[in-house]
């Protein structure tokens, strides 16, 4: 936020930019002016958003500033300094819509009072100004305003509309494959530093920008400039998931509704493309072709591979199919749900037959199963209902999690030997080759506890013996072991030991 300081006394000006603590006000940059002619040319080229002025200056007096630069030059809030012998020019300053007005000399505490007030109404208004102006984007995109209203909410500046030639329009998505899917997108939405891309709103359950094509090179660079856009917003991420965007074509900005329906479109392709895709209406090509894969699949040849216990070949029957989908270029979420479920009953029917305890092996795994088969791309559902059948068939051979030994015991030593990095069930997971789901899942029946528990106590055990050692710190204690919170590790430690670290170092001498 910026802030303006137009008086002709040079003492004033540098005794308020240095006597205040700006920074602590949410100020990021001061301007001066020595009259009004030059705080006017400052407004039209920094737009400051709170202006402090005298009233009597050479040129251009405080009030005709006032009232010049809150109509056309976006300043919001406009404090007056004044003599007691101005009294009736600050009553008519508060006419003019001035915030209030101060009595010279004036009182820097007071004054920062002041602007700190001013600062907090004008991100209030901001805030709210964004909100409706969201709002009115939505609208647009349902397409419920004429094209004069389009132009008028997106581009009037001051008293001008000024539309660019041409825009172009991204759906930004959160990728659910895996099951690891972001509820809201509050650490993505917004506009993103470096991009010439504008945040418009969330509509649909997509972030929606828009890119200006207002050069020939902007033309032909717009694909490059929203990929760059969708890895900025990945790196946002920071780990946590993937989104994936649609691209449209161009257009002009009443053509924004319609763009909007194309980058949609676009978006759709990431079911075969896979998560973390950038796709281009231009070059997706629409797959009309309705369909069934669940009345192609080989359920005999299922059929045989769960009754022989043969998980490996099931697999590959179930890469196969999902590869042919991939082929056919499938966007249909329906058709890749309906697969899935056709996949499942052939193994239920299997188990049934053989008098399996079905409801046993679901309510031991529950979070696996009980998981909403809702991805984003085909390799989510592959990746699922191969998880799905591995368990349904380990219990089916009732191994009681035997045949898992290999997978945790890598997790395990992993865990003692890095107890000290950010390990999370999703990077371990990967570590081992499994889905975070499934994982989850076997790590908990075979260990008897769930990761974070295990993971805990591998910490704690590792802190208890760097406790025994002399002239130990703490805090660094938490730290090495992997607790960046140290309240976290004083709770977690007073669960596991039934007493708080400064306690235990105690004990021990």
């Amino acid at each position: 936020m910026k802030v303006l300081i137009a008086d002709d006394e040079m003492h004033i000006r540098n005794g308020l930019r240095t006597g205040i603590d700006w920074e602590s006000l949410g100020i990021d940059m001061v301007l001066t002016a020595e009259d009004g002619r030059e705080a006017h040319l400052v407004c039209q080229k920094e737009r400051p958003e709170i202006i402090i002025t005298d009233i009597r200056m050479p040129g251009m007096d405080g009030l005709e500033l006032t009232g010049q630069a809150g109509r056309s030059l976006g300043a919001k809030k406009v404090i007056i300094l004044s003599g007691y012998s101005e009294f009736e020019y600050a009553k008519k300053a508060i006419g003019l819509g001035v915030v209030d007005y101060l009595l010279k000399p004036v009182n820097i505490r007071e004054l920062s009072e002041l602007v700190e007030k001013c600062a907090a109404d004008i991100r209030e208004e901001e805030r709210r100004e964004g909100l409706t102006r969201q709002e009115k984007i939505r609208d647009i995109l349902d397409k419920k305003l004429p094209a004069e209203e389009i132009r008028n909410i997106l581009y009037r500046k001051g008293g001008e509309i000024l539309c660019p030639p041409e825009i172009a329009v991204g759906a930004v998505s959160l990728d659910k494959s895996y099951g690891r899917y972001i509820q809201g997108y509050e650490k993505v939405r917004g506009d993103v530093p470096g991009s010439r891309t504008v945040y418009l709103a969330e509509a649909d359950e997509v972030l929606v920008y828009m890119a200006e094509i207002r050069t020939r090179e902007e033309r032909s660079g717009y694909y490059a400039e929203f990929a760059g856009l969708l890895n900025a917003v990945n790196r946002k991420l920071a780990g946590m998931g993937s989104c994936s965007m649609g691209v449209s074509g161009r257009g002009a900005v009443t053509d924004i509704p319609q763009l909007f329906e194309q980058a949609k479109k676009a978006l759709a392709h990431r079911m075969y493309l896979g998560d973390g895709s950038c796709i281009y209406f231009d070059m997706a090509r629409l797959n009309q072709e309705k369909m069934y894969p669940f009345l192609q699949f080989d359920r005999r040849r299922a059929r045989e591979s769960v009754e022989m216990l043969r998980i490996d070949q099931l697999r590959e029957l179930i890469s196969v199919h999902f590869d042919e989908m991939k082929r056919m270029k499938c966007t249909d979420v329906k058709a890749a749900q309906e697969l899935c479920v056709t996949i499942k009953n052939v193994v239920f029917d299997v188990m049934r037959e053989k008098g399996v305890d079905i409801a046993g092996i679901l309510d031991s795994n529950q979070e696996l199963f009980q998981s909403q088969m809702e991805y984003t791309s085909l390799d989510g559902y592959e990746a699922w209902i191969c998880d799905y059948c591995d368990l349904l068939l380990r219990g089916l051979k009732d191994l009681s999690g035997k045949c898992y030994s290999a997978v945790i015991s890598k997790a395990v030593d992993y865990m003692n030997q890095h107890y000290g990095e950010d390990i999370t069930l999703k990077s371990l997971a990967e570590k081992v080759n499994k889905s975070a789901s499934y994982f989850s899942c076997i790590f908990k029946k075979e260990m008897g506890v769930n990761f974070n528990e295990y993971l805990n106590q591998v910490r704690i055990k590792n802190a208890m013996e760097m406790l025994r050692l002399p002239d130990v710190v703490i805090y660094e204690v938490a730290e090495k072991t992997g607790f960046h919170d140290y309240k976290y590790f004083t709770k977690v430690f007073r669960k596991l030991c039934g007493c708080s670290p400064t306690e235990y170092i105690n004990h021990k001498k």
